[in-house]
């Protein structure tokens, strides 16, 4: 699966290989940010 592509090309393909919507691309980024902000705050 590693290949010569760039990152947001290899993600755009596993993407519409495993059917993730950008809708659940999206929701996904979003809590990853707030987890490392409340990381953050508690001196993680």
């Amino acid at each position: 699966m590693y290949g010569t592509e760039a990152m947001g090309v290899m993600a755009e393909n596993l993407a519409e290989i495993y059917k993730i919507s950008r809708k659940d691309q999206d929701f996904f980024a979003f809590r990853s940010q707030q987890k490392a902000f409340v990381a953050q705050q508690n001196g993680g």
